[in-house]
């Protein structure tokens, strides 16, 4: 992410807010699978864009992101998830899965912050962040 100079201690607020006060409901989750694979036809029809996904499937590891993040295997991951979206035990599923991605990037990722300067204003953006509250309670037991 980046941010200008004098909207940084906005940004920093904006995402602690995403990352800590996220509510995912399976209903917007339908809405953005079908988005994504309605596209995939889309970009099928793209030569390029076909050559590059053939060569990650044939080159790269298939626990890789490469290897999924293409159009020709999102396709079966992305209808696999609407299907079990229709289901009530299958919304459950999704989402607790999608909520622990999200835990996963809030407990147990390292956050790199780079500036250009040594401003106090930013230090103090990220002191007051969510993220950094969060990650301090859940690891240490305590708040700021």
């Amino acid at each position: 992410m980046q941010a200008e100079a004098e909207k940084y201690p906005l940004a920093v607020s904006w995402m602690g807010r995403l990352l800590c006060n996220l509510v995912i409901e399976w209903e917007r989750v339908k809405t953005s699978a079908a988005k994504i694979n309605n596209g995939l036809a889309e970009m099928k029809r793209h030569g390029p864009t076909v050559v590059r996904s053939l060569h990650r499937l044939m080159l790269d590891d298939p626990r890789s992101n490469g290897f999924f993040n293409n159009c020709l295997t999102q396709g079966d991951f992305l209808s696999g998830v609407l299907k079990q979206l229709e289901t009530a035990h299958g919304r459950e599923d999704v989402v607790a899965r999608l909520e622990a991605v999200r835990r996963a990037l809030l407990d147990q990722a390292v956050l790199f912050v780079a500036s250009d300067d040594d401003d106090e204003a930013k230090k103090k953006a990220w002191a007051d962040s969510p993220v950094c509250k969060h990650a301090v309670k859940e690891n240490l037991g305590r708040e700021l």
